[in-house]
């Protein structure tokens, strides 16, 4: 569950779509790097970063 700050949080990341507090929709733009970066073995981390990775 996302709190408030955290909603807003996500919704100025461009990587986003969409947030609610149950649930995050991605870019597809977001969602194709991410695959590729996971395919060439970048595994995903809680912390956030690959979000910050591929802003912009």
């Amino acid at each position: 569950m996302f709190n408030e700050n955290e909603i807003k949080q996500l919704e100025g990341n461009p990587n986003v779509e969409n947030v609610t507090e149950k649930s995050i929709t991605y870019s597809a733009k977001f969602k194709l790097r991410a695959v590729k970066a996971y395919k060439e073995g970048q595994t995903p981390n809680l912390d956030g970063d690959i979000l910050r990775s591929y802003e912009g």
